[in-house]
């Protein structure tokens, strides 16, 4: 799902696809996990059309399921909606029988929040999320659960995965990417971005030091086992209050290391 939902509105129509039905999918790709509620007026900014034709398409999602609307006339997805990404955790998760106890073992190793996605598009998609409770892990987790979207550009998991693609699969995957600034020392650059997914590829492990959002260091290996559906990686969070990324490498590196290839 794009950061931007007007990016995947062409400026141009094309002929072959319905202009409204591009933009009631932009409207749906408009709610993740840190904006799960909307108002019509945000909406209509997002998507870059007026009021008036985004509350016509709206109220068509809603008549049709996909939209609901709460005591104050926001609008959230309802479960509906999140049928095809819910199904996309269930494959994963019968695809991964060792998953849970691997992920419950890293947690009890790391003290930290430890996590499990797959590539998905341009975003991330968390399919299993086991958190910790320590002093600051909290803030650290932002609020994502299974199920949510995150960039893979500014997540030690997003580019764990990017670095696991074959150099086409990169090349494309790096190409449709925006690197919009989330944290301090997110990689806005696509030539560094993908100088880094170099170094990672060859070390195993991808740190993200506070480049999702500030006061969040994180750490991910890709899972190297062919044959599954979607590329994978393993991660685990920890607030920067506590440590500092090199040290997170060098203590829990091994960990996140034996748990991708257990998994």
């Amino acid at each position: 799902m794009p950061d931007d939902p007007t990016l995947s509105i062409r400026p141009t129509p094309e002929p072959r696809y319905s202009r409204s039905l591009e933009y009631g999918v932009a409207i749906l790709r408009c709610f993740i996990a840190d904006r799960p509620v909307l108002r019509l007026s945000e909406l209509a900014e997002m998507v870059d059309i007026s009021r008036s034709t985004t509350h016509r398409y709206a109220s068509t999602l809603v008549e049709l399921g996909c939209l609901e609307q709460d005591d104050k006339r926001r609008y959230r997805l309802t479960h509906h909606a999140a049928g095809p990404g819910t199904a996309a955790v269930e494959t994963v998760r019968l695809e991964t029988p060792t998953a849970v106890k691997t992920l419950e073992d890293l947690r009890e190793q790391t003290g930290h929040t430890v996590s499990m996605g797959v590539l998905d598009g341009t975003r991330v998609l968390y399919t299993h999320r086991l958190f910790a409770h320590g002093l600051g892990q909290y803030e650290a987790d932002l609020g994502l659960g299974v199920g949510a979207h995150i960039p893979v550009h500014c997540t030690a998991i997003g580019k764990a995965l990017l670095a696991s693609l074959s150099a086409p699969d990169q090349r494309e995957a790096l190409a449709a990417l925006t690197l919009k600034r989330r944290g301090p020392n997110t990689i806005t650059s696509k030539r560094a971005l993908a100088e880094e997914l170099a170094r990672i590829r060859s070390d195993g492990l991808a740190p993200c030091d506070e480049e999702q959002a500030p006061g969040v260091l994180s750490l991910a290996a890709a899972i190297s086992h062919p044959g599954r559906s979607k590329p994978m990686a393993v991660s685990v969070d920890v607030p920067a209050q506590h440590s500092t990324i090199k040290a997170i490498i060098a203590k829990l590196g091994p960990h996140m290391k034996a748990a991708a290839e257990r998994i």
